[in-house]
């Protein structure tokens, strides 16, 4: 028998391509693409965000804090670092006279001095702010803590007690 060239059992054509049907999760796929896509690039610029933030307290940042704050006439913090995690840690040392003779709360005389350290650092990329008051000891190697006060980029300030 002899087979023509064009014949359906020839080796030679390719068979048919089918399209399916996307179905509902093909359809539903195609239909979130965008929303993937808007994800993906919120992520990538919440990293490329969180990779720009400084990782070292510079002279002139210690600087823009202490204007901040004598601006305010506040006082100076006993130190000022920056933690591994990034936050910018301030610590004020009270003695214990200091704290209960104090006519301002331990939480208010926190969120004035953390809000204005924050001012300061904003501009430098700065975002996560923390600060705790401690018990004046120089000789101990226990420290008292009175409270401390946190601020991240994503919510309002919180006061911890210990």
């Amino acid at each position: 028998m002899h087979t023509s060239p064009h014949s359906a059992e020839s080796p030679s054509t390719p068979a048919p391509i089918r399209l399916r049907q996307p179905g509902v999760v093909g359809a539903l796929l195609f239909l979130l693409t965008p929303v993937f896509a808007l994800l993906g690039g919120i992520l990538l610029l919440t990293v490329v965000e969180h990779l720009s933030q400084p990782t070292a307290l510079l002279p002139e940042h210690r600087a823009a804090v202490a204007r901040a704050l004598a601006a305010r006439g506040l006082t100076a913090p006993r130190t000022l670092s920056l933690s591994s995690l990034g936050f910018v840690t301030a610590e004020y040392a009270l003695d214990e006279i200091d704290v209960r003779q104090s006519r301002m709360p331990l939480q208010e005389f926190a969120e004035q001095r953390l809000f204005t350290i924050r001012e300061g650092l904003l501009p430098f990329g700065f975002r996560d702010f923390e600060l705790h008051i401690d018990g004046d000891s120089p000789s101990a190697p226990l420290v008292t803590r009175y409270g401390a006060a946190r601020i991240t980029e994503s919510g309002p300030m919180r006061w911890m007690t210990p």
